[in-house]
Order: C-alpha cells, then sequence, then structure tokens
C-alpha cells in the first residue's frame, strides 16, 4: 500500500508516494541529498538541477550494471542447475549399469552350489571352464567396475559441492 512522505532533498521539499517502508525511503532521500550538496560544494558552477541529473545518470547506471550482472548470475545458475540435473541422470544410470552386474553375479553362485552331483566328471570339467573363463574376464569386468564406482564417487562429490560453492 502506498504511503504519502514529505521529504526535502537539496532544500527542495517534495511529497512522494512509495510502496517502501519509512527507514528505506529516509534513507535512501539522505543519500541522495547528501550526494547532490557535496556536487553542488565541491563545484560552484554545479546547479542543483545539474547535480541531480548527474545523480539520476550515475544512479541509472549503476541499475543497468547490477541488471546486467543479475542476468548473468541468472544464467550461471541455469547452467549449474542443468549440470546438476546432468550429473544425477548420469550417477543413476551408473547405478542402474552396475546393479545388473550385482544381480547377476548371485544367480551365477546360486548355480555352481545347485549343480547335480551325479555327474561329478562333467561337472568338474564344466567348473573348471567357468573358473578359466572368469579368471580371464574378472581382471577386465573388475577395472570396469572400478571405473564405474569411480566415476559414480566422482558425481555424487560434485553435486554434494555443487551447494556449497557457487561462483
Amino acid at each position: 500500500m502506498k504511503e504519502r512522505y514529505s521529504i526535502e532533498i537539496a532544500d527542495i521539499q517534495l511529497t512522494i508516494l512509495s510502496d517502501e517502508p519509512k527507514d528505506f525511503v529516509e534513507s535512501t532521500v539522505a543519500h541522495l541529498d547528501e550526494t547532490i550538496r557535496d556536487m553542488t560544494v565541491k563545484n560552484k558552477r554545479c546547479s542543483k538541477l545539474d547535480a541531480a541529473i548527474l545523480c539520476a545518470l550515475d544512479f541509472y547506471s549503476e541499475k543497468t550494471k547490477a541488471d546486467k550482472k543479475i542476468k548473468s548470475l541468472e544464467a550461471q545458475i541455469s547452467l549449474y542447475e542443468a549440470n546438476i540435473r546432468r550429473l544425477k541422470e548420469e550417477a543413476e544410470q551408473l547405478r542402474a549399469a552396475s546393479a545388473p552386474a550385482e544381480k547377476d553375479e548371485a544367480p551365477a553362485a546360486m548355480e555352481e552350489k545347485a549343480a547335480p552331483a551325479e555327474k561329478p566328471a562333467r561337472t568338474s570339467r564344466r567348473a573348471a571352464q567357468i573358473s578359466i573363463a572368469d579368471t580371464q574376464t574378472a581382471p577386465a569386468d573388475t577395472a570396469e567396475e572400478e571405473k564405474k564406482k569411480g566415476k559414480l564417487l566422482e558425481i555424487e562429490a560434485l553435486l554434494r559441492g555443487s551447494g556449497k560453492d557457487t561462483k
């Protein structure tokens, strides 16, 4: 709700309407009055009107710079949010990719335990083939798993860090 304020700037009485609280209006008026008075005292050829125009130019310039900075920061925040979404999706994909590998290990172990004892020769030969195949592929699987886990940990660290530091 707009309030009516009687103010004085550089010995000029004005009445204004503002939505801002009284203390904000008073501090703004005091700052503007001080700036205009400093300009007119430092330069005797500078009239109050000249000083008011220079103040308006200066304040508008600062506002324009602040608006540009705000747009830049909003764009940077959008970029950070997009990166966070992408990293979360990538982390979820890595979790999903590592989950089937863990599920596949359990049935293989159960199959080995449930192998029939009736055919010991075939079972031992099959077990030997499986263990040879496992030893040949295990280092690659382990390296791939370690790579996935490392990438997942890296993404989670980035996600934790994104809330703390947004430069």
